[in-house]
């Protein structure tokens, strides 16, 4: 691994995250269908009310993860590295003491919790809930007191080690749970594997930091400036993942509250298609930060970076209209098998959610160019307004419209966010060239007509098993996708590129 290019780092990590993705994809093909069966709708459901409401703690982690790794990104650039071991020092200072808060705030939380789902959910589910969101909170701290080492993995562009543990990870959590519930076929179960992984995560990444890549956590002094660049980005990031927490957890919490918890396994369903939906669309730019770093650090008219965003915009438009326009097309038989017919519901929930967030996803290298250029608090702002709509939208809409109301809502918030204001940003504040990114994006959309209609035709094909016919359709459909697009789409310095990375296998 450290024999490896930056870029070549670079290329199979994004090629690892897709894996990833679409292992995760099949995974549920068979593991939620056992995990329903094992611990049954209720659980299940109760699982994704707990889930919800620890994702509102994760969110501290995911902001200061982000800040870490820019700051440290950028003392690695100029190869500072007394700055290089202060960032990672002060930092876990800092994470330590958010730690004893987020263990403080907890408590009121859990209480609160057990006193609002008090009529919803039984006195068992109750107490189970307690147990899970001890476990829950347990494994958000292992994380952030592990960020340090993985924000510094990523900033020194090692994707292939971390991507790799991910993948592993993803591989053993399905099998143990598996296992585990045949016995203990409870909720709590699932939390308490996952804790124990991530323990193990944990020390990998702290073992590879110090024996691989020689990284020191070394206190230099107070350096304020460090410290207010890194609370600035953090608190910004933060206010950004609260906000996304309330567009895609909240719903849940209030459906749960509303009905029980029955229909949030149902709407989890479509929420976890949108969810995969999601970690593709954000897979490049997750990878990017260093490189953008570096770039702004070059680029004095910003022409460079204007063209890289537009054709990572590109790029992830093609991968994104294989995902949205199988979907749409195979998107119901997915949800029966892994499901059921009583989860049909779930397609169109997922599809609600699918449509309005597309144009974030292609733009969401304009989120790692906030970060690098810190003026991520432009989204902080706008995206929390948004989302504290959301929740009275959903609130109102759910009365009316159940499930679909509030999946509804969610979209109402993306549109009104991603589709225009956030454009405005990018153009105004950021002076990123707006219309070369839509020049090159938009046809690739338009020509996504072509592989969907020869889709519809291999709809039509009809199968004994049904598995096997999810199978054909999905892989004449990639196929003939792939075809289309390399051949009426790519232009010619594209298609040489393919040609020649499949020749030299990366």
């Amino acid at each position: 691994m450290e024999n490896l290019s930056v870029e070549k780092e670079r290329k199979i990590g994004i090629i690892l995250s897709y894996v990833q993705t679409i292992f995760s994809a099949v995974i549920s093909i068979i593991y939620i269908p056992i995990l329903l069966n094992g611990i049954g709708q209720d659980e299940y459901g109760l699982y994704q009310i707990m889930g919800s409401v620890i994702s509102y703690f994760s969110t501290v982690y995911s902001s200061l993860n982000a800040a870490v790794m820019k700051n440290y990104t950028e003392f690695l650039i100029t190869n500072d590295t007394k700055k290089m071991e202060n960032t990672l020092a002060i930092s876990k200072r800092i994470f330590f003491v958010i730690s004893v808060l987020i263990i403080i705030v907890s408590i009121p939380v859990a209480i609160l919790f057990r006193k609002v789902y008090s009529n919803s959910l039984s006195s068992q589910q109750l107490d189970e809930s307690l147990w899970m969101f001890a476990v829950m909170i347990a494994n958000l701290l292992v994380y952030l007191n592990n960020s340090i080492y993985s924000a510094s993995i990523m900033a020194h562009e090692k994707f292939v080690f971390i991507r790799s543990l991910t993948l592993i990870s993803q591989i053993i959590q399905p099998i143990a749970v598996i296992l585990f519930i045949r016995k203990f076929p409870y909720a709590v179960t699932i939390t308490v594997i996952q804790l124990i992984l991530n323990i193990f995560i944990a020390l990998a990444n702290e073992i590879y930091c110090k024996a691989g890549l020689c990284i020191k956590i070394v206190y230099h002094g107070k350096d304020t400036s460090l410290v207010k660049d890194i609370l600035s980005l953090s608190g910004s990031v933060l206010f950004v993942s609260f906000a996304d927490q309330i567009f895609w957890k909240t719903d849940q919490l209030i459906l749960g509250q509303m009905y029980g918890t029955a229909i949030v396994a149902i709407y989890s369903i479509g929420s976890q298609i949108n969810t995969i939906y999601i970690h593709v669309g954000t897979t490049m730019s997750s990878v990017l930060l260093p490189m953008v770093s570096k770039i702004i650090s070059t680029d004095k008219n910003g022409e460079k970076l204007s063209k890289t965003f537009a054709e990572v915009g590109r790029y992830q438009s093609i991968v994104l209209m294989l995902i949205f326009s199988g979907v749409i097309l195979y998107g119901k038989e997915f949800i029966k098998l892994i499901a059921g017919d009583e989860y049909l519901p779930a397609y169109y929930v997922a599809l609600l959610l699918m449509v309005p967030y597309t144009v974030d996803l292609i733009q969401n290298m304009g989120n790692t160019i906030l970060q690098a250029k810190n003026m991520y608090w432009y989204r902080a702002r706008i995206l929390f307004i948004a989302a504290i709509i959301n929740i009275g939208l959903t609130i109102v809409m759910s009365k009316y419209f159940g499930i679909y109301g509030a999946a509804g809502a969610t979209s109402i918030s993306i549109v009104v966010t991603s589709w225009f204001v956030m454009n405005y940003i990018y153009s105004a504040k950021v002076n990123l060239n707006i219309s070369l990114f839509w020049k090159t994006v938009a046809p690739i959309w338009l020509y996504g007509v072509l592989p969907f209609s020869i889709g519809m035709l291999i709809n039509k094909i009809i199968l004994n098993n049904a598995y096997l016919s999810f199978a054909v359709h999905v892989i004449l459909y990639i196929v003939v996708y792939c075809f289309i697009i390399f051949v009426v789409i790519l232009n010619k310095d594209e298609k040489e590129k393919i040609i020649k990375r499949f020749k030299t296998k990366f």
